[in-house]
């Protein structure tokens, strides 16, 4: 074992001669047989940052050590080694011998500094991407509040033109009013998912706490969405428990979060379709909120596509349906700001479940 071992092993005896060097060790120090060592000023020990040099008998016979230092084992060539020493004693304390464990190190440390330069390479690019990434959430929010200002003005005086306040106005203008003001609010709807994204990734959206009555918050919403359902032909039904606890969170965030998945399960969901909207609180579990559709689906490989920002799942979809892909990325990162969890299961052409997981600390308990 030691004859064959990748390891150079030397051995010494009391008075500093060699007695033994492996098949490894006269490789490591160019020889061809113990003889052209024995009694030879190399192999030669110098220790790192230091100027320190002693042969490598005089080295293995000071104490027993484990460490890096540099084999001189002919002038001016030097290898980096890991040296293991021991000495071996007789029963009055008398020295037998000294040996070493050698292994050139030099193919291992030129590793390490390629994967140390590599580790440099990719903590810069991340520092470098991440610099990115917040410059661009920076220059949406900005963009995003540039463009409110003027969009107001267009939302605001189509409403004016629609509702002919200063007198009337011909059938063909007010339904192209109708179009500027639909097209204006569907642009700030837009503007406004983009500001919350950026605000969310930039670190600075906060959420603002009180305590909210489940029933309310649901009512609310269901209203809000249940003329697109009803326009869409999508049933719409609604399972809540008779007196769901109250809840703490940011109650517009919380609204935004259901109105963003109801709108999404009707909008994919073809007429004659239904969309059921479920909550339920029980311990262990907190609050969850659970849309499920009847409509087109999701590939499971396009799930993760799904849920990153300004994404579409299919080119063939994005032509019949509007969006920008930011409704599913912005609803689960603010569900993420509360603490909570968003899961999406989808089958294609069978319908797709979105349930929201909301803490149970965040439940206001029973008196």
């Amino acid at each position: 074992m030691i004859e064959n071992s990748i390891a150079a092993i030397l051995a010494y005896d009391a008075k500093d001669r060699l007695i033994y060097c492996n098949q490894a060790g006269l490789r490591l120090c160019g020889a061809e047989d113990i003889a052209e060592l024995q009694g030879a000023e190399f192999p030669q020990v110098r220790i790192q940052n230091s100027h320190l040099a002693l042969p490598l008998s005089a080295y293995l016979s000071r104490a027993t050590c484990s460490e890096e230092v540099f084999l001189e084992v002919k002038p001016a060539k030097l290898l980096p080694c890991l040296v293991s020493s021991n000495q071996l004693y007789d029963t009055s304390g008398a020295l037998i011998l000294s040996y070493a464990n050698i292994l050139d190190v030099t193919e291992m440390n030129a590793y390490k500094a390629r994967l140390e330069s590599k580790n440099r390479e990719l903590i810069a690019a991340n520092e470098k991407a991440e610099f990115a990434n917040r410059t661009k959430s920076e220059f949406l929010a900005n963009m995003s509040h540039e463009l409110r200002t003027p969009l107001n003005a267009i939302i605001g005086f189509s409403e004016i033109i629609q509702s002919e306040a200063f007198g009337p106005c011909d059938e063909r203008y007010r339904g192209y009013a109708l179009d500027i003001n639909q097209s204006g609010q569907h642009l700030l709807d837009l503007i406004n998912d983009i500001l919350d994204l950026s605000k969310i990734e930039s670190g600075t959206d906060e959420i603002h706490e009180e305590q909210i009555e489940i029933r309310e918050v649901i009512e609310s919403v269901v209203t809000m969405v249940r003329g697109r359902a009803r326009k869409g032909g999508v049933k719409l039904e609604l399972e809540m428990p008779d007196h769901p606890p109250a809840l703490r969170a940011d109650s517009r965030k919380l609204k935004q979060i259901l109105v963003n998945l109801l709108s999404n399960a009707i909008k994919f969901t073809d007429p004659g379709g239904k969309v059921t909207f479920r909550t339920w609180c029980r311990r262990g579990s907190g609050y969850v909120f659970q849309i499920a559709d009847t409509g087109i689906g999701i590939a499971l490989d396009d799930i993760p596509k799904a849920l990153a920002p300004f994404q579409q799942v299919d080119g063939e979809l994005n032509r019949k349906y509007e969006g920008t892909g930011l409704g599913l990325p912005l609803t689960k990162s603010l569900v993420e700001l509360h603490g909570g969890s968003l899961d999406l299961q989808s089958r294609l052409g069978v319908g797709t479940t979105v349930t929201v997981r909301l803490p149970e600390e965040r439940v206001v308990p029973f008196e």
